[in-house]
């Protein structure tokens, strides 16, 4: 009996990926509070922070497999400070 590890099977296993589609999306994470001047009163404001994703889904016409890649492109504040 061989004992064959996840690795050396997908190196066996030639693949052919094609890119399937492609999405983007904005994921509204945490908040927090951040505290300015105005006419010498300190005022205080909250920052909404999200995430801007993109995931690509791939396909394997051989094989009849499909993987995901997910990136962060960006991390997005609400309010500038």
């Amino acid at each position: 009996m061989k004992i064959v590890n996840a690795e050396d099977l997908e190196v066996e296993q030639q693949h052919n990926w094609e890119e399937l589609s492609t999405n983007h999306e904005v994921i509204q994470t945490e908040t927090h509070n951040y505290y300015y001047w105005k006419n010498f009163i300190r005022q205080t404001g909250t920052c909404e922070i999200s995430l801007k994703l993109k995931t690509v889904v791939y396909y394997c016409d051989l094989h009849n497999h499909t993987k995901t890649n997910s990136i962060l492109e960006e991390r997005l504040h609400s309010e500038r400070h």
